[in-house]
């Protein structure tokens, strides 16, 4: 599956309440990293949309050796 013509997702990583975690691979750069997509039942609530997009602003702004970086946010309106 491509996702907004850049990602292709991979294998399931892990799952919480707002949305699934997969490996993928950024296709122009040939890049491993993992992509976050919101669970389907709230990509059409604007408070969950607003919720997900405060998350990557937060996670954005958090940087630690230990922590993985914030590259890339976007709206998909494929699905």
């Amino acid at each position: 599956m491509l996702l907004a013509g850049k990602y292709e997702l991979g294998p399931k990583l892990g799952e919480g309440a707002m949305g699934i975690v997969y490996r993928a691979r950024h296709v122009q750069l040939d890049l491993e990293l993992a992509v976050k997509v919101l669970h389907p039942q709230y990509a059409a609530d604007t408070t969950f949309r607003a919720r997900f997009l405060r998350e990557a602003r937060v996670a954005h702004a958090f940087v630690h050796k230990h922590a993985v970086t914030l590259r890339d946010f976007g709206i998909s309106e494929d699905d």
